[in-house]
């Protein structure tokens, strides 16, 4: 490519590149200055609908960065198009970003660390005051110029507050998992300027320990640290750093956003104050490769950055302190929740449930009444119900036909925008969350659409309906908002009745939707993911309590009323399912991490069968898994991909009589209905 001229740019030399660009010096002819050029690489084995999302986050990195004029963030010039490239001309800078450093095992003095974190938090405030969060704050993203000063880069990721892009679609995980704060693991679209904060304490604490906070080995491991374990404090790794330093940064890493700095300003007072306060007495370098600086004498790691002697450290933006608040499990006079679940007749899964678990047992509990059928009908091998095969359900699953797809892409009715919750009526109709599209579909047996159901014009609407959930009695419709505590309820044709106002705590995490099930004697029971908990409420929607992270739960999402054994929660932080008993305790987990049978990787949904059996939407391995009662894996089916019978990112799943299947296609935006097969 060198001489190549694109437009004004003639490129002079490759700089560098990575597994989706290359970096090239560049002779800017129009204002006789030299630039720096990257260009977008494709790789080949990326699918065309890929690529344009692909090319769109490169020019929306662009079009974010353009917006941005700050000392410490990378200033874009220019983006253009050259044949099928795509380009964009960025200043040109000289030195190294931080990932550099800590490759070479170089830790950070104390001084250095706070300079650095301090030039980062003006530029974080600059770009959330401009309403761009960047979501992507790590060593690679941060670059140290040779006279010391910080450049942010790299926006590909970022978003204005409040945008909804289809570049950001919900169920996306953007950013670098080490780095990446809960609620964006839970939802990308749902994180604010607080989000950067954690990250860029977890940067601050590798600078100082060579280690990340949540650092295990392995990609799902650390997701699960980072959803539900505290990281070690550096100090005791690092005995040099001061304390006040060490409390901010794990203020940064707080699971509640609410419990973070509230803005950058005042992360970056708050490390300013650190080294004025411990400058007495904290040791001054932390560092593993040492050598001296030319001007003064003192150490600088790796001869690279500003001197901790003569060097400048900036000053802070001006800021007060943020209110320290209590964690969101916290809820003193709740009964058992020291003990790991709630005692068996003052929780939440007290008499009420018991009393509906013996129904259950008799052939009339909570599974017959969400179908609408009391006790179910058994179907035989052929598919058709019939009552004297009373045997089937209890034969192991051992495959799936694909039998027909509801529903294309689209915003038409009929059409979808990632489906995600599915749910049945008494008389077998499908219910749809169309969450895109801000509605739910409802389908006949056959698949023709009966109606939408959404909030009549001029209303109040939700927005992004995720999850459905249908009453006992077919009488009531109940859809949870995506990005709203809210609960809006219909009745079965579709007029609106009631909106029921989950009002949030300031203990509360942000809001990221889960799933709910209602059982025979009317109990809700709705998951709470980012707050690692499931919360009961009776049928005039009274809270009777929770059951959460003390128990052993970590993400949960989606649930089942299991015949004869309680709850069944899915987790997909800890890729497990966990059976709780009538007391709201754990008895039993199976499941792991991992791409094998009875493995799973981000599950979100299950559903279950009269006979026990359990249907798993293993969301990021684009595939269903089937568990025996016993949680032994039957039957494993489907793969990714856009043909019939294949899936991409599988979540809404429900099962119906025939033995039928109902999976929510999310990225194909459709159903796919599948005929279960089991064992002779």
């Amino acid at each position: 490519m060198a001489n190549t001229v694109i437009g004004d740019y003639e490129l002079l030399k490759e700089l560098g590149r990575g597994g989706m660009g290359v970096v090239y010096l560049a002779q800017d002819h129009r204002l006789n200055r030299r630039v720096a050029v990257k260009e977008l690489l494709i790789a080949g084995q990326v699918l065309d609908d890929d690529k344009e999302t692909v090319v769109a986050r490169f020019k929306r990195e662009a079009q974010a960065a353009a917006k941005l004029q700050h000392a410490n963030i990378v200033a874009v010039y220019d983006y253009l198009q050259h044949g099928n490239s795509h380009y964009m001309v960025l200043e040109l800078l000289e030195g190294n970003n931080l990932q550099h450093y800590i490759d070479g095992r170089q830790t950070f003095s104390v001084e250095q660390t706070i300079d650095i974190g301090n030039q980062v938090c003006a530029a974080l405030d600059y770009a959330h005051a401009h309403k761009i969060v960047h979501r992507d704050i790590k060593p690679d993203n941060v670059f140290m110029l040779e006279n010391g000063t910080i450049k942010l880069m790299d926006f590909g990721v970022a978003r204005h507050v409040g945008e909804v892009s289809k570049l950001t679609q919900a169920g996306t995980t953007l950013g670098t998992i080490a780095y990446i704060s809960p609620e964006q693991l839970c939802d990308s679209r749902l994180v604010d300027g607080r989000s950067d904060l954690f990250s860029l304490g977890a940067m601050l604490y590798e600078m100082l320990t060579l280690r990340t906070p949540f650092d295990s080995g392995s990609v799902g491991a650390t997701i699960m640290k980072i959803m539900g374990e505290e990281p070690v404090p550096p100090r005791q790794m690092n005995p040099a750093i001061p304390a006040k330093l060490e409390a901010v940064i794990m203020r940064a890493l707080r699971k509640n956003p609410d419990e973070r700095f509230p803005r950058a300003s005042e992360m970056g007072q708050a490390l300013s104050n650190a080294i004025r306060s411990d400058a007495a007495t904290a040791p001054r370098n932390v560092q593993l490769n040492v050598v001296t600086c030319r001007e003064c004498g003192a150490g600088i790691p790796g001869g690279q950055g500003p001197c901790p002697k003569c060097g400048r450290l900036k000053a802070a933006t001006e800021g007060g302190a943020g209110q320290r608040m209590t964690g969101p499990l916290s809820r003193p006079g709740t009964p058992g929740v020291g003990s790991g679940g709630l005692p068996r007749h003052t929780g939440p899964l007290g008499p009420a449930v018991a009393d509906d678990m013996r129904q259950t047992r008799s052939g009339s509990g909570p599974l017959g009444h969400l179908t609408g059928h009391g006790a179910p009908a058994r179907p035989t091998p052929s598919g058709r119900l019939r009552e004297r095969d009373s045997g089937y359900l209890n034969r192991p699953v051992v495959g799936a036909r694909f039998l027909k797809c509801i529903g294309t892409v689209g915003f038409t009715a009929g059409s979808f925008q990632q489906p995600r919750g599915l749910a049945l009526d008494g008389a077998r109709n499908l219910y749809v969350a169309d969450t895109e599209n801000g509605r739910v579909q409802v389908f006949a047996p056959n698949g023709t659409l009966i109606r939408e159901v959404k909030p009549a014009s001029g209303r109040d609407s939700f927005r992004f309906p995720r999850t459905v959930a249908i009453t006992p009695g077919n009488d009531q419709i109940f859809i949870i908002d995506e990005l709203d505590y809210r609960v809006f309820i219909f009745d079965m044709d579709g007029r609106q009745t009631q909106i029921w106002d989950r009002r949030r705590k300031a203990t509360d995490a942000s809001v990221i939707a889960g799933r709910m099930v209602i059982n025979g004697a009317g109990q809700i029971f709705v998951s709470e993911p980012n707050a690692h908990r499931v919360c009961v409420y009776s049928k005039n929607l009274a809270h009777m309590g929770s059951f959460s992270a003390d128990g052993g739960m970590g993400s949960p999402s989606g649930l089942a009323l299991m015949p004869d054994r309680g709850l069944a929660v899915l987790d997909y932080a800890q890729c497990k399912v966990h059976l709780l008993d009538e007391s709201g305790r754990i008895k039993t987990s199976y499941g792991r991490r991992g791409g094998g049978a009875g493995e799973f990787s981000v599950p979100r949904d299950m559903c279950v069968d009269p006979g026990g059996t359990l249907y798993v939407a293993d969301t990021l391995n684009h595939r269903i898994q089937v568990l025996g009662p016993n949680g032994q894996p039957t039957s494993v089916f489907s793969h990714k991909g856009k043909q019939d019978g294949e899936l991409a990112g599988p979540e809404g799943i429900v099962w119906a009589p025939d033995d039928l299947l109902y999976v929510s296609d999310r990225g194909n935006s459709r159903v796919q209905v599948f005929q279960l097969e089991r064992a002779r």
